[in-house]
């Protein structure tokens, strides 16, 4: 067990305005637009009930049980000019080609049928009206939003985008790199490309945003014992793919054993919570001190002159792995280079593209 958790440990490295939702059988179609879906809804309100004046780019929060704020599903989706359409037991949310669909009762936030990501809390309905987590939109958009006791405002709509809360297929690389000119592709590809070194034309493809969609029960069995540990049953286990079992992992608090290898690893935050550590955290941490680590192999010398020559900080790893020295990685001419990373490139747009 041990010997699974360092290993474990080492591979390591996302209110309302009390609008009323729509019954049933007025869900809205996805390409209705959400300021549409929304008119005509004050009579539907409590009489003598007093709703908070906001302006377009506000949503007000409501507290429901245990403390948790919730915002309106129906009023994110016009603050965020998101389509949105809805029934008994399920939502879901779309802007222009790229749908991510929410179940009531379900952390789960899916895209064609894949796990994607996964909310604090789960969505509830109540009183036909239906409500999502305000700590998945601040986990989700970040700086983008603002947050006070009483509301949430959108500060940067190019920042609230699902193009950054999705997961992407093999699918979407093939579609957006054979038809460039579509503004879809367009989207996905400044959702999935990482910068590049040296005015590379080749795209550079964000491995932490593709889904590997082969199943979870062809890699090693640990991975499904630790599904199984954490409720998952043979039946749903047996149609989760690699790239779902690895957005679930992310969002799981360490077990004991972790929390203590996470305090020797990282003596300097002895001091904090680490029980409230995720897997996806305690990666964040780990690869952030890789890569400082990897940087504090080259002086300020070196660095400086691979910088004035194009490479990007991250490429580093790229150049490391091939010539092992950073007074090698410096040496090289930049034709030497550009080879080089041009080969990384392409083997990722490779590997991608040809996941089954």
């Amino acid at each position: 067990m041990k010997k699974r958790l360092l290993c474990t440990f080492v591979c390591l490295i996302m209110a309302s305005i009390l609008v009323a939702c729509q019954p049933e059988e007025q869900a809205v179609r996805v390409d209705v637009p959400v300021v549409q879906v929304v008119q005509g809804e004050a009579g539907n309100e409590d009489e003598g009930q007093v709703e908070p004046v906001l302006s377009e780019i506000e949503v007000e929060i409501l507290w429901k049980s245990y403390a948790t704020a919730y915002v309106s599903c129906e009023n994110v989706a016009r603050m965020m000019h998101w389509d949105y359409a809805w029934d008994a037991d399920s939502f879901m949310f779309q802007e222009e080609e790229m749908q991510l669909d929410f179940v009531v009762g379900s952390l789960h936030v899916t895209r064609q049928g894949e796990i994607v990501d996964v909310m604090p809390q789960v969505p509830i309905l109540e009183n036909q009206r239906l409500y999502f987590s305000v700590d998945w939109l601040e986990e989700s958009f970040g700086s983008a939003i603002n947050r006070f006791d009483d509301r949430i405002e959108v500060v940067d709509p190019d920042g609230a985008s699902l193009y950054d809360v999705a997961m992407f297929f093999a699918d979407d690389l093939i579609l957006a790199m054979a038809h460039p000119e579509l503004d879809s592709s367009k989207r996905v590809m400044a959702a999935i490309e990482l910068p590049r070194s040296m005015n590379i034309e080749i795209s550079k493809i964000d491995s932490h945003k593709m889904m590997n969609m082969r199943p979870i029960r062809e890699r090693i069995p640990e991975f499904t014992v630790e599904l199984q540990d954490h409720g998952y049953s043979d039946k749903e286990i047996a149609s989760i793919s690699y790239g779902e079992y690895k957005v679930l992992e992310s969002h799981w608090l360490l077990s004991e054993e972790m929390q203590e290898l996470a305090v020797k690893y990282f003596p300097k935050t002895a001091m904090e919570d680490v029980s409230r550590w995720t897997y996806g955290e305690l990666k964040e941490r780990q690869m952030a001190e890789v890569d400082t680590a990897r940087l504090d192999r080259f002086s300020e010398e070196e660095w400086a002159s691979l910088q004035e020559r194009g490479i990007v900080e991250a490429d580093l790893f790229y150049l490391l792995k091939e010539f092992h020295q950073p007074a090698t990685i410096v040496a090289q001419t930049d034709q030497a280079l550009r080879e080089v990373l041009k080969g990384y490139y392409e083997f990722g747009i490779l590997y991608w593209t040809q996941m089954e």
